[in-house]
């Protein structure tokens, strides 16, 4: 224990001879999350033998028996040290079997704003290590965010946990899954009995989750529900397909759920950030059957636009996405609230002209064209049956930024 009292001390001193920009333990000064008001994070976890980033344990008092180590927690904020105690850490083993174990010292060094976490560790084994979320404070006794969401959700949310290991043992699995595939996606799908595909990275899942009561589908329009039928599951895949003929021209949602687990209990990271959030959302996608010959459900795109060549006015031709069949769009949406051309000066007035045929809307310049310019048109433009518009050609109308449509002059 002595040496690892001394190496304590290297710690102190290596934050004490460097400044804020050369210090490893130090926060970013820069990132704005870091300090002031905000809630503190831990921002590195290592071990004294390995150094931050390290989650392997080595001996580094071998006169001792038992495998001497201590790991480190780095905060990016000075933390109140009376709230660095032992009841703010538990760690346990999981490989090769689970059972606590009890750390014989726990430090605070103020100068590196680093919790230092002596123990006895037992050799091929791996632990999890978990700090309590409503336990460390900082120094205006803010509790930890350590699901990065600027709030204090208390446990479990804000408990963070790390992993460390030593010898054969292997890496612990902490990383909650994602979802890496979703089929079919977009519009004009023309099998009314298409497979829906849901594949995960960071798996493998728990198979108990991989079921219809997890993965459902919906009608977009009125949200009733769809019957599915499982075709396959494996540890990263689940495959169902309708139970029955999917309408046609109807869009869909499927949804994820996020209960879902992986075999070592973490939960799906729905929206891929890396943390998981107590209001943590289904993860959900559409896609949209094509037309039959007796609807008339495919979003209006654009087809083309054609700038004056004596900077008097441009034009916006509009077709069906997918298809380029022709399309009548609705006029009362062809206007300033839904079109709009920005230059340097802000918004250049635009009068609106929609052609007799109903494609074709010519929008004249109420001053100068100027370059550069940005036309905008947004997603709330609909055709004569309603559908919204589709400003990435997807097949899929009306979703404001993602179907607003841009281009530049």
């Amino acid at each position: 224990m002595k040496k690892l009292l001394a190496a304590l001390g290297l710690v102190a001193l290596l934050a004490a001879g460097c400044g804020p920009e050369d210090n490893p333990f130090a926060a970013d000064p820069d990132a704005g999350w870091q300090g002031g008001s905000s809630l503190p994070r831990i921002q590195a976890w290592g071990t004294l033998s390995g150094g931050m980033g390290s989650h392997v344990l080595n001996d580094v008092d071998p006169d001792v028996d038992g495998l001497q180590d201590c790991i480190l927690i780095g905060f990016d904020d000075s933390m109140d040290p009376s709230t660095i105690s032992a009841s703010a850490f538990d760690i346990t083993s999981v490989y090769p079997d689970t059972s606590g174990m009890t750390l014989t010292s726990v430090e605070y060094v103020e100068e590196t704003r680093t919790a230092v976490l002596g123990g006895t560790f037992d050799w091929d084994h791996g632990y999890v290590l978990t700090v309590a979320a409503n336990v460390p404070t900082d120094l205006a006794g803010n509790p930890l965010d350590a699901n990065h969401n600027n709030l204090a959700d208390g446990a479990p949310w804000d408990d963070a946990r790390s992993w460390f290991i030593n010898g054969a043992a292997p890496a612990v699995d902490l990383t909650s899954p994602r979802v890496g595939t979703a089929i079919p996606y977009g519009g004009g799908l023309p099998d009314p009995m298409t497979w829906i595909t849901i594949g995960f990275d960071d798996g493998p899942m728990d198979p108990l989750f991989m079921t219809e009561a997890y993965a459902t589908l919906v009608r977009t329009a009125d949200s009733s529900s769809v019957d599915l039928t499982i075709i396959s599951v494996s540890p990263t895949e689940l495959v169902v397909q309708p139970s029955s003929a999917l309408e046609w021209g109807e869009r869909y949602t499927v949804r994820a759920s996020a209960d879902m687990r992986d075999e070592s209990g973490n939960s799906l990271d729905t929206d891929g950030n890396g943390y998981i959030w107590p209001d943590e959302q289904d993860f959900t996608w559409d896609f949209q059957m094509q037309d039959d010959s007796t609807t008339h459900k495919t979003p209006p795109a654009v087809a083309g636009v054609l700038l004056d060549t004596d900077l008097q006015w441009l034009m916006i031709e509009f077709h069906e996405s997918l298809t380029g069949d022709f399309v009548v769009m609705d006029p009362a949406t062809l206007n300033a609230a839904n079109i709009q051309l920005h230059d340097n000066e802000g918004i250049n007035p635009m009068v609106f002209e929609v052609h007799p045929a109903g494609n074709r809307v010519y929008c004249y310049f109420q001053r100068p064209f100027d370059f550069p310019s940005n036309l905008w048109v947004s997603a709330m433009v609909r055709d004569e049956y309603g559908n919204y518009f589709d400003g990435n050609n997807d097949g899929l109308g009306g979703t404001p930024g993602e179907d607003d449509y841009h281009l530049g002059f």
